[in-house]
């Protein structure tokens, strides 16, 4: 695994406690679908979705 995934993999791990969770959202996934990957019901309250785009991506 690449040192970005770990570190992705990390922050949507953490805070297991109840508080505020982080899901990034890859790219061609819904926000529905990067919560069930990391394992949240889709209508999970107090999430903090976080989507990464590339240079090219804003670029179009």
């Amino acid at each position: 695994m690449l040192s970005i995934e770990r570190r992705i993999a990390a922050l949507e791990t953490s805070a297991d406690d109840g508080s505020m969770k982080i899901v990034i959202v890859e790219a061609g996934e819904t926000d529905a679908d990067a919560m069930k990957r990391v394992g949240y019901s889709p209508d999970a309250a107090g999430v903090m979705r976080v989507v990464f785009i590339s240079p090219t991506d804003a670029r179009l």
